[in-house]
């Protein structure tokens, strides 16, 4: 997709969103998300959507996709696209869904990575911490990384934070190399 094929379909994005932001919800909000997961991971959709031959099989596949995919409105941004010949946008167009939702919703997601498990409760304080830094709502997934050795790193696009015994050597192997 090129330059050009990305701000139209960040347009579309805009204006569904200007349409219709208020009327989505949680659960559209974690359709669009599953939705965006399953086109990146068939990329070969966008080309059968540039296909006009194919017009039975474009109308079974948007069937299949409004009825798997429950998200308010669809119907009408599918219908908008197919008659304007421009349904290999929808990958784009649903991507930037998902990131307008996000940032008219504040949240954030955050990779938080540890030196070992976390309990519940420092999951719960670790959360709480970062909401209150970020003023966003935090969508957390947590993994372990033992090159930490002790210690938390957390990362979102915008933020990176770490307490961690491998960030102090770090600092003090880049202090010593000066």
């Amino acid at each position: 997709m090129n330059n050009e094929e990305r701000h139209l379909a960040r347009k579309y994005a805009i204006a569904f969103m200007h349409c219709f932001h208020d009327q989505l919800h949680e659960k559209d909000y974690n359709a669009l998300e599953r939705f965006d997961q399953f086109l990146a991971a068939s990329p070969a959709l966008s080309s059968y959507f540039k296909l006009s031959l194919l017009e039975n099989v474009i109308d079974n596949v948007l069937k299949k996709i409004t009825k798997e995919f429950t998200i308010s409105h669809m119907q009408e941004l599918l219908r908008v696209l197919k008659d304007a010949q421009r349904l290999f946008l929808l990958p784009a167009i649903i991507h930037y869904l998902v990131i307008f939702y996000r940032k008219y919703h504040a949240i954030m997601i955050m990779d938080v990575q540890s030196s070992h498990e976390l309990s519940a409760q420092q999951r719960k304080q670790i959360n709480a911490f970062f909401t209150e830094k970020t003023k966003h709502n935090l969508v957390c997934t947590y993994t372990i990384n033992q090159h930490l050795i002790a210690g938390i790193r957390a990362q979102s696009d915008i933020v990176l934070w770490e307490f961690s015994i491998d960030k102090i050597l770090r600092e003090a192997e880049q202090s010593l190399n000066i």
